[in-house]
């Protein structure tokens, strides 16, 4: 059950609040001034440096120390191993981490060969030359090295650039001309002084040599800083440059003592190769620290601090690491987890995700999910609800509508077949006494209009949804009224040419209506009739009759002809009666 919060609660609420803004101006302040070295990052560069002071310390008295006269470049080489090691260990990127790996062993490589060419027992002057040679290659290959990690930084392939192959093919031939020196003298000039000693001066390769390391030295470091995405560790360019001061110290100090070591009371303070080694490892070493080169340091730390709720755990489940806020679940969900994710409750599930030798677990909060999900649940509901209330208004408007249409329909159609609804009716009510013959006659003559009246509303509510009618409702019109007028003894045929196509509803019906209207002319004297109904060619009706008098008026649909370009021809010969309605347009097949 929460607990409500008093004046005081919300007044000290407000101090801290205060409080944690400003620690957090500060460290902001302070990391802008300088990196963020944690302390085990701190202890282990302190240990370093205690190291590598004690092996100078080891180098500048080993004159008196002959047992230990080669101890220091053997520690030096070890420093070397030890930072490579660590340097594998923390680089994230593959081809950074196996680039800079390589220029650890090259370092290393050099204080091997110091270590032949001071301990070889041969008295072989080449052999010895050659390993002095020897030097400079590793010398040569280390800034090519650290340019080759810069460029590998942010880039996902993996084959080297173009213009870097062909650096490294210009160092094969700077090596080669190194190691052939001898032949040409352009490295070293070699003399012999009186009494066997040998004495040298630099020629011009050499000084290509060191113009080379420092060129690319150089280019890395700046690659290096044009690559970076993180502008804070841009901002403290200059750490990197200051742990380049004492080895470049150095490196002038020797040169200006003709190549020679510095001296104290005789004895060397220190060699080139070391001045050499210590700038690029204080170099890049500052470069890991301040962010430029991203590293694994001090994950631990910042595991712990990181705010969610999950833990990790070694095989036996024992926990190693936790969060800040993290809750260790029993050790029966921690293994269901392993399988597949355990609900800890409504709002929170435990994740798994196996490592190395371990897992790591998770608890995802879901509670803010669950509340969406539960207002989308109640949003879809109140939507179906007016959904279905839609849709039922939708159908009785639609219904309504049909009804308004078809009585609207109904409306328009009553003034067509009014006359012959009035006939009908006109021949039902009449009285003709007990004359069964008679009252047979006006029967089927009502039967005959009546079942016009019923084929054309239908005609006319199919018209109504279709723009184009098959010919096939209009031949079973007439085929219906035909059996009708059978019933009155009239002979009675039709046929049709051509397949039946669709023709347009307003054709068809004016067809059926000029069909009616000669039928009515001649009833109720009709003997004899036949329909031909053509659909092959251009639409046409033609209507044949024996009767005394069968035709419509000449003016019949005037204006609807005219609208449908249809042509009434009304003719008589030998007692039959010919009328025939034509169209000018086709049936669609």
């Amino acid at each position: 059950m929460k607990k409500a919060f008093s004046g005081r609660n919300v007044l000290s609420a407000k101090v801290s609040h205060k409080k944690a803004r400003g620690a957090f101006r500060a460290e902001r302040r302070r990391a802008k001034a300088m990196p963020n070295i944690s302390r085990s990052s701190g202890r282990r560069i302190a240990a370093f440096l205690a190291a590598l002071l004690a092996t100078a310390l080891v180098n500048y008295l080993s004159p008196w120390l002959l047992p230990m006269q080669n101890l220091s470049t053997v520690l030096y080489a070890l420093l070397m191993l030890v930072w490579a090691v660590s340097v594998y260990r923390r680089i994230l990127q593959p081809d950074v981490r196996a680039r800079f790996v390589l220029g650890a062993c090259l370092l290393t490589l050099i204080f091997l060969l110091r270590l032949l060419r001071f301990n070889l027992s041969s008295d072989s002057s080449v052999l010895v030359k050659a390993l002095w040679y020897a030097y400079y290659i590793p010398m040569t290959a280390v800034p090519l090295t650290a340019l080759s990690a810069a460029l590998c930084i942010g880039r996902e392939e993996t084959a080297a650039p173009r213009p870097l192959r062909s650096l490294w093919l210009l160092w094969s031939v700077l090596a080669a001309l190194i190691m052939t020196n001898d032949l040409h003298g352009w490295m070293f000039r070699i003399a012999e002084e009186p009494g066997g000693a040998l004495s040298h001066s630099y020629g011009a390769l050499y000084f290509i040599v060191f113009g080379w390391i420092a060129l690319f030295s150089v280019a890395s470091f700046a690659v290096l800083m044009r690559r970076c995405r993180l502008s804070q560790c841009r901002k403290l360019w200059y750490f990197p440059v200051l742990a380049a001061v004492p080895g470049f110290l150095l490196l002038m100090w020797y040169f200006a003592q003709g190549g020679n070591s510095p001296e104290l009371f005789g004895h060397k303070l220190y060699h080139f190769q070391e001045a050499y080694a210590v700038m690029f490892i204080f170099v890049w070493e500052s470069c890991i620290q301040i962010g430029l080169l991203l590293s694994n340091t001090d994950y631990g730390k910042i595991f712990t601090l990181f705010p969610l709720n999950a833990l990790i755990t070694d095989e036996a489940g024992t926990v190693l690491l936790r969060s800040a806020d993290a809750d260790v679940p029993p050790a029966e969900k921690l293994a269901a987890a392993r399988k597949a994710p355990v609900n800890m409750d409504e709002d929170h599930i435990l994740h798994s995700h196996a490592i190395h030798d371990g897992a790591v677990y998770w608890i995802e909060d879901i509670s803010a999910v669950n509340e969406i999900n539960r207002k989308i649940a109640s949003a879809i509901e109140y939507l179906q609800d007016e959904q279905s209330l839609l849709l039922e208004e939708t159908r009785i408007r639609a219904e309504r509508a049909a009804y308004e249409t078809q009585n609207r329909l109904y409306d328009s159609l009553s003034p067509l077949v009014q006359p012959q609804l009035a006939a009908a009716q006109r021949l039902l009510t009449a009285e003709d006494g007990e004359d069964e013959a008679l009252f047979r006659e006006r029967l089927t003559l009502a039967m005959a209009l009546c079942v016009y009246v019923k084929r054309r509303i239908n005609l006319s509510l199919l018209a109504a949804k279709n723009e184009r009618l098959s010919a096939d409702e209009l031949a079973l019109a007439i085929q219906e009224t035909l059996e009708y007028l059978r019933l009155r003894g009239v002979i009675c045929g039709m046929e049709r040419l051509g397949a039946a196509g669709e023709l347009p509803a307003a054709d068809l019906l004016l067809a059926y209506d000029f069909f009616a209207s000669v039928v009515e002319a001649a009833l109720p004297s009709l003997s004899a009739l036949f329909v031909l109904v053509r659909c092959g060619g251009p639409f046409g009706i033609d209507i044949s009759t024996e009767t005394p008098s069968s035709r419509p008026a000449p003016h019949w649909r005037l204006r609807q002809r005219e609208s449908a370009g249809a042509v009434m021809t009304l003719s008589e010969e030998d007692g039959l009666a010919f009328a025939r309605l034509h169209f000018e347009r086709e049936a669609e097949r």
